[in-house]
C-alpha cells in the first residue's frame, strides 16, 4: 500500500530529484535561477556596448571593411539581446497575472530586461510551483548560457599589429591594424597592405595588451582557457583590464608575454 507522503512525491523534471508539497522545481534548480536572473542584466549590458562598438566599424583600421557596415559579431549581440529580452518578458507575464491590486493599483507588464528579472527574482516561490516551471527554468538558463557564448566569442576582425609602413614625410605609420583571419591580407588607411601573415602579426603587436579570448584566436594551438590558465598558475600577469560594462571588466594581457611563455616551453621541450 502506497502511504500518502509517498503519493505526494514526484520529480522535478529539470534535474529529477524528488520534490512534494506541489513544489514543480527542485530547490538546486530554483537556486540555478536565481543565479541566472542575478547575472542576465549584466551580461545583457555587455553584449549591448559589445554590439554598438561593433556597429560602428570597431577601433580605427579596420582596413577594408567600411566603418558603416555593421560586423556579424555586432548583429548577433544585438539580435540576441532583442531575443532575450523578449523571453525574459514572456517568462514574467506566465509567473502571476498582471492585473488590478488592492488598493487599485495597476502594475503593468515588465518590458524590459531589469523590470523582467526583478518581477522573477520577487515571485521566486511562484517558479518552483508553477506548472510549466520546466519551460520557465529552460528560458532562463538558456537566455544566460546564450549571453556567454556569445560574449566569449572573438569578433571577426582581431588586432593584426602597427602598420609601421614609410609615409611621405619619411615617419613610420602607427595606424593598429585589425584583420579578417579568412583573408590573405589587410589594409591600412594609410595606403599601405600586408599578408596576414601570423608571425609579422604577433611580433608587431608585443606590446599591445589583448583579452584571453582575442590571444587564443590570434596564437595556433592556443586558446583563451589556456591563457586563463596561465594567469591562474601566475606564469602570466595581467596588465590591465578592459571596461566591458557597468562595474564589468575583464584582464587583458601583454601580447610579448605570451609568446615568450610560449617560447620558453619550445625551448624547453
Amino acid at each position: 500500500m502506497i502511504s500518502p507522503t509517498n503519493r505526494a512525491t514526484r520529480c522535478c523534471p529539470v534535474c529529477e530529484r524528488p520534490v512534494t508539497g506541489g513544489v514543480v522545481l527542485d530547490q538546486n534548480c530554483l537556486d540555478e535561477i536565481t543565479t541566472c536572473l542575478t547575472q542576465i542584466p549584466d551580461l545583457l549590458t555587455e553584449l549591448e556596448v559589445n554590439a554598438t562598438r561593433q556597429a560602428k566599424g570597431g577601433p580605427r583600421g579596420y582596413g577594408s571593411r567600411s566603418a558603416e557596415t555593421p560586423l556579424p559579431y555586432g548583429l548577433a549581440a544585438s539580435n540576441l539581446v532583442t531575443q532575450i529580452t523578449a523571453n525574459l518578458v514572456r517568462a514574467a507575464t506566465a509567473v502571476a497575472p498582471y492585473t488590478w491590486r488592492p488598493p487599485l493599483r495597476y502594475i503593468p507588464p515588465p518590458t524590459t530586461v531589469d523590470t523582467a528579472t526583478r518581477w522573477l527574482l520577487t515571485h521566486k516561490d511562484q517558479i518552483r510551483h508553477h506548472p510549466r516551471g520546466e519551460k520557465l527554468y529552460d528560458l532562463i538558463t538558456t537566455a544566460r548560457a546564450r549571453a556567454l557564448t556569445v560574449i566569449d566569442r572573438p569578433a571577426d576582425l582581431f588586432p593584426a599589429g602597427q602598420c609601421g609602413a614609410e609615409l611621405d614625410d619619411g615617419t613610420t605609420c602607427p595606424e593598429i591594424l585589425y584583420g579578417d583571419p579568412d583573408r590573405a591580407t589587410v589594409r591600412c588607411r594609410c595606403g599601405a597592405q600586408h599578408d596576414m601573415d601570423r608571425t609579422w602579426m604577433l611580433e608587431a603587436a608585443r606590446d599591445q595588451a589583448w583579452t584571453a579570448a582575442e590571444i587564443g584566436r590570434a596564437i595556433p594551438d592556443l586558446t583563451a582557457a589556456m591563457v586563463r590558465g596561465y594567469a591562474n598558475r601566475r606564469r602570466l600577469t595581467a596588465c590591465g583590464s578592459r571596461i566591458i560594462g557597468p562595474g564589468r571588466a575583464i584582464p587583458i594581457y601583454r601580447v610579448g608575454d605570451l609568446l615568450d611563455i610560449l617560447n620558453a616551453s619550445l625551448l624547453a621541450g
